[in-house]
């Protein structure tokens, strides 16, 4: 006759962290009708929008900066290649070079992002979740910019050959037209005197406008002028800007995406010791280890 006993084990599972549910909002319904309306209302209103402000700033920032960077990048490759014959001096120097672009263009990328939209912005820094699953993909400064490599070359002639003529030619011209919009408006607002000395200045000078004297414009042919002109040079603001962030996001950046899991319990990567039921049960969690042993009577 055999009998039967039946004995528990201790079973080691790992509690694994419940997976996370992410609830997308749906994409707003814009209809093209709406964007329309939108667009001929921003078209409108474009010289008191606040990114007319930010584009203005963003050309005069944008002049300034692209001289100094070509100064500087201008002047180490120089030296540089310069001091290679003298016990290699030159190596270091255009490591310093290298150095400096990277950081030229870090500020590059800063001045791009306050005009860029929200999606097309460069990445230049981001946090990751304390918890839970995180996904970034976009543009970002190439890390290579400051080794020797081809990217570091295409960032060295991107400033000096691209974006210093770009802002000498685009951002000199929109603050040109700017400063000429703005005096043709508030022209006819000036002392009346001294429009008067101007006027016989211009007579003297025969100077004409589209094949018409300037003396023989009234006040409101100076503003309707000058708004016309206000109008386009915003307009030129738009694509100038474009143009200069194309070229930095294609001399300067790479793509990139990075995803993962943080989990910042610790006791949760321990295992956890139970035993396991008799009976067995209707979970994932446990399971039972039954040990059998025979005896004869």
């Amino acid at each position: 006759m055999y009998s039967e006993t039946t004995q528990t084990a201790p079973h080691a599972s790992y509690a694994q962290p419940q997976a996370q549910h992410y609830y997308a909002p749906p994409p707003p319904q814009n209809s093209d009708k709406n964007s329309t309306l939108f667009n001929i209302w921003y078209a409108l209103t474009s010289p008191l929008q606040p990114n007319t402000y930010k584009l203005t700033l963003f050309h005069l920032i944008n002049l300034v900066f692209a001289v100094v960077a070509f100064t500087i990048v201008l002047t180490l490759g120089l030296l540089g290649i310069g001091l290679i014959p003298l016990f290699c001096l030159g190596i270091i120097v255009l490591q310093v070079l290298l150095y400096s672009v990277h950081s030229f263009a870090q500020c590059d990328a800063y001045l791009y992002n306050c005009v860029a939209p929200q999606e097309d912005q460069i990445t230049v820094q981001f946090e990751v979740p304390r918890r839970g699953l995180y996904h970034i993909s976009g543009y970002r400064i190439s890390p290579d910019l400051s080794r020797f490599s081809k990217e570091g070359s295409m960032a060295i002639f991107y400033f000096i050959f691209v974006k210093f003529p770009l802002a000498m030619i685009f951002s000199s011209t929109v603050l040109t037209l700017l400063t000429t919009s703005i005096a043709l408006i508030a022209f006819p607002f000036v002392d009346q005197r001294y429009v008067h000395i101007n006027q016989g200045t211009w007579h003297n000078h025969d100077l004409k406008v589209v094949h018409h004297h300037v003396e023989e414009w009234t006040p409101s042919d100076f503003v309707l002028r000058g708004i016309a002109l206000l109008y386009f040079t915003i307009f030129l603001m738009h694509i100038f800007a474009r143009i200069h962030r194309y070229a930095t996001k294609f001399f300067t950046c790479e793509f990139f995406a990075t995803s993962g899991v943080v989990v910042n319990d610790q006791t949760l990567l321990l295992p956890r010791y139970s035993t396991a039921p008799v009976v067995a049960q209707p979970t994932t969690m446990y399971s039972s280890a039954t040990l059998y042993e025979n005896t004869t009577n």
